[in-house]
């Protein structure tokens, strides 16, 4: 996965307007309220296991940020017993996403 993202932007700089609208709508008011934190390679495993998916479940990450754990989770091999049938990740902030 560290190949895949490697020379990219990290997807933390300030909030663009997606993110202020998303918080304000959400009665956050200020999007200092959000925390972003991205999901390291090494940590990948350990979420997955610890959510003992099943082959017909669906993994959906909301606030899939750049989607590490998504790429993660969908790049699993099929007779791995962490695979999942299905992989979704969900961003509202563009800047975490292109």
């Amino acid at each position: 996965l560290d190949s895949a993202y490697q020379g990219l932007p990290d997807g933390a700089e300030a909030p663009n307007e997606d993110s202020v609208q998303i918080a304000e709508k959400s009665g956050f008011g200020a999007t200092q309220q959000f925390v972003y934190g991205e999901a390291a390679p090494q940590s990948i495993h350990p979420v997955l296991e610890g959510l003992d998916l099943q082959p017909d479940d669906v993994f959906c990450d909301l606030g899939s940020g750049r989607g590490r754990l998504v790429l993660g989770a969908a790049i699993m091999p099929s007779e791995s017993q962490y695979a999942c049938s299905r992989v979704v990740g969900i961003e509202l902030d563009s800047k975490r996403h292109k």
